[in-house]
C-alpha cells in the first residue's frame, strides 16, 4: 500500500545552512533588491534573468534555478522563493525564463525578443530535444554573470520537473563552453521517459492532486499561492511555447541532451538525483525508468540518489526541499 505523504517533512524550518535563524525582514529586503535584466542568448534572442542577492553573501557559488513548466520568474511567489533560498544558502540565486515564457515583460519588444527561435521550435517539435533551449538559457546566464562580475563563480544548478529537461541542455552547453559547475540537483525528472502526450497529461494531473499540501508548508507569502487557478492561467497565456514544451517532454530525450556523462564523472561534480515514489511523471509504477536514469549517471562518483516514499514532487513546490538539496551537494 502506498505511503500517505507527510507534507510536514518538507515544511520550511526558518534556519540557514549554518543553523542561524533567517530574518523575515532580510527576505523582504532581498525581494526588494531583486533585479530583472534581459540578456542575450542566441540568434538575437534575449531572455529575462532574475538575480537575487542575500543580505549577507557568504559563499561564492551562484545558484541557478532552472524553471519548471509554464513558470515565469517574475511572479511574486517566485521572487520570495528565490529570496528565501538566497538567505538560507548565503549565495546569489539566478533564475532564467525559458524562451517563449515571459508574462511580465515591460514592453512588447522585450516579450518578442524572448520568443522561441525557429531552430528551438523545430528541435522541440521534431526531435523533442531541449538542447537548444538549454543552450540559450546557459548563454543568457553566462552573460548575466559577466555583467555582475561573477563569471569566475561556479554555478550550482537546481532543477525539478521540466526544469530538469532544460538543465540537461544547460549542462551540455556548460561542459562544451567550459562553464564551471559546482553541483547539480535534479529532482522529479520528466523527459527521461518516452510517452504519448495524453498519458503525460493524465499523469501530470494525477501528480498535482496533492500540490496544495506542499504549498501550505511554505513560508509566507508563498503558502498563499493558488496552484490550480494560477497554473491554468499561465498555461493558457504561454500558448504556442507551452504546447511545444509539453510535446517535447514526452519524447524522452534527457540522456541524449545531456550527452556523454564523462564531464560529470571526470570532474566528480556533486549530483543529487531524487524523486517521490508516488510520482508517475518521474517513473512508472515499478520505478524502472528512474532507475535506468540513475544507472546512466552512476559513473559520476559524486552522485547521491534519494527516494521519498509516498511523495510526488515536493521539490517543485517547497522551498525547504530545494534548500536541503543545495546543502546535500555543497557538503558532498
Amino acid at each position: 500500500m502506498m505511503t500517505k505523504p507527510r507534507f510536514e517533512a518538507f515544511a520550511y524550518r526558518g534556519v540557514d545552512l549554518d543553523g542561524s535563524t533567517i530574518d523575515p525582514d532580510a527576505v523582504n529586503q532581498a525581494v526588494t533588491a531583486r533585479e530583472r535584466i534581459y540578456m542575450p542568448s542566441v540568434d538575437g534572442q534575449e531572455l529575462a534573468v532574475f538575480s537575487t542577492t542575500p543580505t549577507r553573501l557568504k559563499y561564492p557559488e551562484t545558484i541557478v534555478r532552472a524553471t519548471a513548466f509554464s513558470d515565469d520568474n517574475g511572479r511574486t511567489d517566485g521572487a520570495y522563493f528565490d529570496a528565501y533560498l538566497a538567505e538560507a544558502t548565503g549565495r546569489v540565486v539566478m533564475a532564467v525564463n525559458t524562451p517563449g515564457i515571459d508574462y511580465y515583460a515591460d514592453t512588447d519588444v522585450a516579450k518578442q525578443l524572448g520568443q522561441l527561435t525557429p531552430e528551438q521550435k523545430e528541435e522541440l517539435r521534431m526531435v523533442g530535444s531541449f538542447r537548444k533551449v538549454g543552450e540559450a538559457s546557459m548563454c543568457a546566464l553566462n552573460a548575466a554573470a559577466v555583467m555582475y562580475d561573477i563569471e569566475d563563480h561556479p554555478f550550482i544548478i537546481t532543477a525539478s520537473s521540466m526544469g530538469v529537461a532544460v538543465a540537461g541542455g544547460m549542462l551540455r552547453e556548460a561542459f562544451e563552453s567550459g562553464t564551471k559547475i559546482a553541483g547539480i540537483v535534479m529532482a522529479e525528472p520528466v523527459n527521461h521517459i518516452r510517452r504519448p502526450l495524453g498519458r503525460l497529461g493524465k499523469e501530470f494531473l494525477g501528480t498535482n492532486k496533492t500540490a496544495g499540501g506542499y504549498v501550505e508548508v511554505n513560508p509566507y507569502p508563498i503558502n498563499q499561492t493558488e496552484p490550480g487557478v494560477r497554473f491554468v492561467r499561465r498555461v493558457i497565456h504561454g500558448g504556442e511555447a507551452n504546447i511545444a514544451y509539453a510535446r517535447a517532454l514526452g519524447a524522452g530525450t534527457l540522456r541524449r541532451d545531456l550527452g556523454e556523462i564523462d564531464p560529470m564523472a571526470d570532474l566528480k561534480i556533486p549530483t543529487y538525483l531524487t524523486r517521490g515514489t508516488a510520482s508517475r511523471l518521474s517513473a512508472s509504477k515499478n520505478g524502472r525508468e528512474f532507475e535506468e536514469l540513475a544507472e546512466y549517471l552512476q559513473p559520476n562518483d559524486g552522485l547521491v540518489i534519494d527516494r521519498f516514499e509516498g511523495h510526488d514532487h515536493p521539490y517543485t513546490m517547497t522551498v525547504q526541499s530545494v534548500i536541503d538539496g543545495i546543502e546535500d551537494v555543497t557538503n558532498a
